[in-house]
């Protein structure tokens, strides 16, 4: 497979998590801080999902392609599976507010202990740099078509390790904070396993700002986590749930009307922040 497209690489940005209690989506974000006692840069590697995913889980699994030679050019099929079996839910940092459902797992000891054993893999991962600015939010319409990217119901493709991409708009602003909270709607079927999915506008060839109409080549504006959908229960009264993350039936009490809740990409900047100054890492 040749990794030329931000479409491309996005495949790459994801995990599909597995723990005792739940299935649901990861993905990679990059972030760097300066180290308090030199001042130099660290940088590390997480992996950012919902607190409802991890729960209190006690084992824990994903699956990472091994790398290649060459980035553009990927031979598919080579995996390779980290299990966490002790406290899985324990080495996950949370977001600061209980009702931010953000959570972000330090991936650089599992990579250097795979580099120990002589195995590195390959993805691809998000990055400060790729979080909309408030310049680029207020450029954004208050309709756009979003993009998303998990294992809808366990769904995904096993022998190649790639997940699928799923399709909305935006249901309400994505430069508005709905009902004061940092989230934003979008309209779209969230299934079990999507918790935890990367949302984002890509947008191929043009696309309209504000400002006018945009001729170009890619654009790819990250969003933030999917985390909730919205129910109507018997009564008729709609409300938050977490998205659920068992693929086993259930007996349906409860009507999903296809909007789900997209924690913004701020989030996750506080998430980290807050985790490494718990660990002494941040200031």
């Amino acid at each position: 497979m040749r990794i030329e497209t931000a479409a491309d690489q996005l495949l790459f940005t994801t995990l599909r998590i597995e723990t005792d209690r739940s299935i649901g989506t990861g993905f990679i974000v990059s972030y760097s801080w300066p180290n308090q006692s030199s001042g130099d840069e660290l940088t590390g590697m997480f992996l950012i999902s919902n607190k409802h995913v991890v729960g209190d889980s006690t084992c824990g699994r994903f699956t990472l392609t091994r790398t290649c030679k060459d980035d553009s050019d990927l031979t598919l099929g080579n995996h390779d599976i980290v299990d966490i079996d002790a406290g899985f839910w324990r080495y996950w940092m949370h977001h600061p507010a209980v009702d931010v459902d953000v959570a972000a797992l330090p991936l650089n000891p599992i990579f250097n202990s795979m580099d120990d054993m002589g195995s590195s893999v390959f993805f691809k991962c998000f990055s400060p740099a790729d979080f909309p600015s408030a310049d680029t939010l207020e450029e954004l319409d208050s309709l756009e078509e979003v993009v998303f990217v998990g294992y809808p119901n366990n769904v995904y493709d096993r022998t190649n390790n790639l997940p699928v991409f799923r399709k909305g708009i935006t249901a309400t602003p994505a430069n508005v904070d709905y009902e004061g909270k940092p989230v934003f709607l979008i309209d779209a079927s969230v299934f079990p396993g999507s918790s935890g999915s990367p949302v984002f506008i890509y947008n191929v060839g043009s696309w309209n700002k504000r400002s006018g109409a945009v001729l170009g080549s890619e654009r790819v504006v990250f969003l933030g986590v999917l985390a909730a959908v919205l129910y109507r229960n018997e009564d008729g009264i709609i409300e938050f749930v977490e998205a659920p993350t068992s693929h086993v039936p259930v007996v349906k009490t409860k009507e999903m009307i296809d909007l789900g809740v997209v924690y913004k990409a701020r989030t996750i900047l506080e998430t980290l922040e807050h985790g490494l100054r718990q660990f002494g890492q941040f200031q």
